[in-house]
């Protein structure tokens, strides 16, 4: 009997290697659910656990224990098929089914548990939050909504022996004006475009918030670093009818004196660049880092996708493809995995990976299969977890990708995007089923989101996904960038910072420092010290002229003159937000400085030599900063008439010419954080 929808469920199999040889094998538990015809569409058979045995010689034994919760095996009713007037996940009242099988379709053993009476299941059992439909057109949330006629009335069905529906026809396909309108007017989004019907909307932030607070040192350094934030958690404010509120908490309080420090023109910079790696703010601790796009091969190509701090030419570890792995069903070879792919990164100075992909195998057609790890969702997302967790232990961010839906690469950002139709049970039980459990139970810090829409919302500005979803829902805290930005149009920074998307993969500039990207929308605002906001363009033409100023380099500031509150809440807390998973990453370099700049000073005549066999001056300059360092070496050197500097930092000689000579050494501290030493010398 189950009781409770937070049950936990407990099934223990012995398995016994009746063979000849060693061997290993998988315990797939399932369930069947009741079903009645008409009302809430199952599966005939689900996945509910699984687990791999050790290797077992011949006659060897193992007990392998299962678990899961009741709630898993809710069904979600988007549309009150069953008419109980309740819509979301429930745990109708019948017999659940727990078969033992070799696959979906073998059975070997088999258990029953009954629900009495139906379990409403209002709020998620991993996060407390309360359950509710997101894209199935509730006030509020039209915009989001996920179904159209079309497919409502051409779904495959177990009450008509999953009889596949007619093709599409060309009058299918084909929108009317209205629907074209609609999307026209996605291409771009400027803050004169809130209202207070925006479920973003802020007309007044937290009393505590201003800019540019505090003191910097003589070298333009804030009081507080962004090492210091490291391991800190944090309260976002809370926002009804529009008026933001700080939460109080210690962590709270101190990442907000962080945030008070930065000027408005850090956080837009922060927000504004995001194409395979971020741009340093020096002066808040923030440094330059890079990030790698591949599913299984990570760091395959310094040359292609180098990042702030990347040696070129480096060779990662070339993994076979992940749908491979998803064959293993093996959850302690996938953390293997990340781990090694985590340590590679620390190697390599790379602070986010671009990956790992969870999609699912959809069709035998889809362009990234070989990306994707199953056509299962709750075997892909466990996977996936392994993958997420040991990697970030290493520091590494994971832009889990493509954030979600993506299942077609034709077409698949023309226009802001091809269109995907799914109801909202086939989102949370498959589309989003990996995602949710990467961020629940892998710690996932971050996603790329897909170039597809959910119904006509783009994933990179769909609010009910990334907001109400996966930050409000899973209690995911992190940050978020797109794919490649080969256009800025549908996907306005000032849009996605709104709508719960941090950064665009590029920037209006396209290129800072070594970070590549494509060509993204700039940030609105000019900041108002007088009023403490930013200040916005009172008309579409201005904010226009305000953008291609920007994009050109030149100042803006003359065509925004409006204040906007909700501008001002929505770019620092995506700031902060990309703050907050650098504070956490290996991007922190453990709070050391990887660039640092020394100078010396030599006389002519100045001898080293002799009985002591010269003078090592490049490893004092490293000793004197760092306790653990290591292979010190030079890798740059100016000829210095006279002096023999070997490439392990001994000099030797005669200075014997006057001027000014640069070194170049790098050195490793810790075992893993690159740092390099730019030495001037002069002789006089």
């Amino acid at each position: 009997m189950i009781h409770a929808a937070n049950e936990t469920i407990t099934v223990k199999v012995r398995v016994t290697n009746t063979g000849d040889v060693a061997g290993k094998d998988v315990v797939q538990l399932y369930y069947t659910a009741p079903y009645t015809e008409g009302e809430i569409e199952k599966a005939y058979v689900n996945l509910a656990a699984f687990g791999k045995t050790k290797e077992l010689q011949p006659g060897e034994s193992e007990v392998v224990t299962l678990q899961f919760v009741a709630q898993d095996m809710a069904s979600f009713d988007w549309n009150d098929a069953n008419a109980n007037e309740f819509r979301g996940y429930e745990l109708e009242a019948g017999d659940y089914v727990l078969s033992i099988r070799r696959n979906a379709h073998e059975e070997i053993a088999s258990i029953t548990r009954t629900v009495e009476t139906g379990l409403q299941c209002v709020t998620d059992y991993t996060t407390g939050a309360e359950i509710k439909p997101l894209f199935s057109g509730d006030e509020g949330l039209e915009a989001y909504i996920s179904v159209n006629e079309t497919l409502e009335n051409n779904q495959m069905s177990r009450a008509d022996g999953l009889e596949v529906p007619a093709a599409a026809t060309k009058e299918d396909r084909t929108w009317d004006q209205a629907v074209i309108d609609e999307l026209d007017a996605q291409k771009e989004y400027f803050s004169l475009n809130d209202t207070e019907d925006s479920p973003w909307y802020v007309s007044q932030v937290p009393a505590t918030w201003t800019q540019n607070a505090g003191t910097r040192d003589e070298n333009g350094k804030t009081a507080i670093q962004l090492a210091d934030l490291a391991g800190v958690p944090y309260t976002e404010p809370s926002v009804v009818d529009g008026v933001a509120v700080a939460s109080d908490d210690e962590g709270t309080k101190k990442w907000d004196e962080y945030m008070n420090q930065l000027t408005w023109d850090e956080m837009a910079t922060i927000v504004s660049y995001g194409g395979f790696g971020q741009p340093a703010v020096e002066a808040i601790g923030k440094k330059q880092n890079g990030a790698y796009d591949a599913a299984a091969h990570p760091f395959w190509n310094g040359a292609m996708f180098g990042g702030a701090q990347a040696p070129e030419n480096q060779m990662g570890t070339n993994w076979v493809t992940p749908a491979v792995w998803g064959c293993t069903w093996n959850t302690e070879l996938l953390y293997d995995i990340g781990i090694m792919t985590g340590n590679e990164a620390l190697l390599f100075n790379i602070n986010g990976l671009y990956g790992f992909s969870l999609n699912i195998h959809r069709s035998a057609f889809g362009g990234r299969n070989f990306e994707y790890l199953s056509e299962d969702p709750l075997l892909a997302g466990k996977l996936a977890a392994e993958l997420s967790s040991a990697a970030t232990e290493k520091g590494l961010v994971t832009y889990t990708k493509h954030y979600m839906m993506n299942n077609q690469e034709t077409n698949r950002n023309t226009n802001g995007g091809v269109i995907t139709w799914a109801n909202e049970q086939a989102i949370r039980e498959i589309y989003a089923k990996p995602y949710e459990l990467a961020v629940k139970e892998g710690n996932n810090s971050a996603f790329m989101t897909a170039f597809n829409r959910i119904g006509l919302s783009t994933c990179s500005t769909n609010y009910a996904l990334l907001e109400l979803l996966t930050r409000g829902e899973w209690g995911f805290c992190g940050h978020n960038v797109t794919d490649y930005m080969d256009y800025p149009e549908y996907r306005y920074t000032n849009l996605m910072v709104r709508a719960g998307n941090e950064l665009p993969l590029g920037g209006p500039n396209k290129l800072i420092g070594k970070g590549k990207g494509g060509n993204s929308s700039s940030t609105e605002g000019t900041w108002s010290a007088e009023l403490n906001t930013v200040l916005v363009a009172a008309d579409t033409a201005s904010a226009e002229a305000a953008d291609a100023a920007r994009r050109a380099g030149e100042d803006a500031s003359t065509y925004e003159t409006v204040p906007s509150a909700t501008q001002y809440f929505a770019v620092r807390k995506a700031a902060q937000r990309v703050l907050y998973s650098n504070a956490n990453s290996n991007a922190i370099l453990n709070g050391y400085e990887n660039h640092i700049v020394e100078e010396l000073e030599y006389k002519v005549g100045d001898k080293f030599g002799g009985w002591g066999g010269g003078k090592n001056i490049i490893t004092p300059l490293f000793t004197a900063r760092y306790a653990d360092v290591s292979d010190i070496k030079i890798v740059n050197a100016d000829a210095i008439p006279g002096m023999n500097l070997g490439a392990d930092g001994v000099a030797s000689g005669t200075f014997n010419e006057a001027g000014d000579y640069t070194v170049t050494a790098t050195a490793t501290v810790e075992g893993w954080v690159y740092v390099q030493l730019t030495l001037t010398i002069h002789v006089k």
